[in-house]
C-alpha cells in the first residue's frame, strides 16, 4: 500500500477525524484545547480524544502548552506535505495504476506486459494463442 493510501486510510477512519480535519482547514489559525475543539464540532473531548492524538501522531496537528492549558493546532507544514501525498495517490488512480476493491486498493494489472508470472511469457505470445483460439472457434 502506498503512504498516500495509507495517510487517506487513516486520515478518514473515523467520522470525527473528518470533522476535525475540516474545522481546521476552515480555521488553519485556530489553537484552542481539545475540550473547546471536540464541542466545535458538537462533541464530547471524550470522544475526540483518540482521534485528535492520531492526528497529533500523524503531525497534522501540534500540540504545546499555554500556561496550564494544552492546546491543539493546525500545523500546516505538514499539513501540506500530507496533502501533496494524497495528491499524487489520487494522480495515480486518475490514470489507473490502482484500483480501489472491497479488500483495499491494488495496483491494477501489476505484470501487465507478462502472460503469467512463473512463466514469464511476454504478452505478445498471450495475445496471439487467444487469437489462435478464437479463430478455432
Amino acid at each position: 500500500m502506498s503512504e498516500g493510501s495509507e495517510l487517506l486510510s487513516r486520515l478518514l477512519s473515523s467520522e470525527v477525524k473528518g470533522d476535525l480535519l475540516v474545522l481546521f482547514h476552515k480555521n488553519p489559525g485556530l489553537t484552542d484545547t481539545v475540550d473547546a475543539v471536540a464541542r466545535r464540532i458538537g462533541r464530547i473531548a471524550s470522544a475526540a480524544e483518540t482521534d485528535v492524538e492520531d492526528l497529533v501522531k500523524l503531525g497534522i496537528l501540534g500540540k504545546r502548552r499555554i500556561d496550564k492549558l494544552e492546546v491543539v493546532f493546525l500545523s500546516r507544514e505538514v499539513d501540506k506535505r500530507i496533502q501533496e501525498s494524497i495528491a499524487e495517490h489520487v494522480r495515480g488512480l486518475e490514470k489507473g495504476e490502482f484500483m480501489i476493491t472491497s479488500q483495499g486498493i491494488e495496483v491494477a494489472a501489476p505484470f501487465a506486459e507478462y502472460e503469467g508470472v512463473i512463466t514469464g511469457a511476454p504478452k505478445k505470445f498471450m495475445n496471439n494463442g487467444f487469437k489462435v483460439a478464437s479463430d478455432q472457434r
